[in-house]
């Protein structure tokens, strides 16, 4: 092994370090109580936070009262407090959420009691491949820097039925605004990270999905397809 070889080794598994200390930092910040009570009620941190929870919650829960076929199974990563499976349930789609706080799931329980809960993480999940009908990652996916995020995307797939339908958002690098806030902040506390749709429409494409539909600014809602 040369001696730049041995360098980018220890580069690389600096980097990973790095990334794995991020996501470790971000699942202690939510694992409490008050961080599932408030995104069941849809209360952010600021103003423009909670606007954004509630217009994120309304995009999804109209298109699940337009879906035509309620009899699915669905999932919810990340589910927290459990604000979306309770919405899946009250149409009458058989639901899972998992989150990797065992605290939020205690309370998610106390909220919902048709649905299944698992604690887990989208990294590795305990599902058989194709097992579910739609798919829901809300407030998550900016959370990982590309590397992991091509392993949550590969997990997402394996996971999902041909046909099947994720439901996505997207913290938009062409909004100056939040491209600023997220690039000052990012690395400090946990990771934050930004994309375009364009880079975004790519990543799903090679992982198995197609871009239907997409709607938003300051972030971006989409809804893919598995092929």
């Amino acid at each position: 092994m040369t001696q730049q070889a041995g360098r980018f080794m220890e580069w690389e598994r600096a980097a990973m370090k790095n990334a794995f200390d991020a996501i470790k930092n971000t699942i202690r910040r939510y694992d409490n109580s008050e961080s599932a009570k408030r995104f069941y009620y849809g209360i952010g941190g600021t103003p423009h936070r909670t606007k954004r929870l509630n217009r994120e919650y309304k995009i999804v829960n109209e298109f699940v009262g337009d879906l035509s076929d309620k009899n699915i199974l669905a999932l919810d990563i990340g589910c927290s407090g459990g604000r979306y499976v309770e919405a899946f349930t009250r149409n009458g789609i058989r639901t899972y959420g998992i989150d990797t706080s065992f605290v939020a799931l205690k309370f998610a329980k106390t909220k919902i009691n048709e649905a299944f809960f698992i604690q887990a993480n989208v990294i590795h999940l305990p599902f058989k491949n194709e097992s579910f009908d739609l798919v829901l990652c809300i407030e998550l996916l900016h959370h990982f820097d590309d590397s992991f995020l091509e392993i949550i995307l590969d997990e997402i797939s394996r996971v999902t039925k041909p046909g099947g339908i994720l439901i996505s958002d997207l913290r938009n690098s062409l909004n100056p605004v939040m491209w600023y806030s997220y690039h000052k902040r990012d690395g400090k506390h946990f990771t934050l990270k930004t994309r375009t749709l364009l880079k975004m429409r790519k990543l799903l494409r090679e992982h198995g999905f197609v871009v239907l539909h997409s709607k938003g600014s300051s972030f971006q809602f989409q809804y893919s397809h598995l092929m």
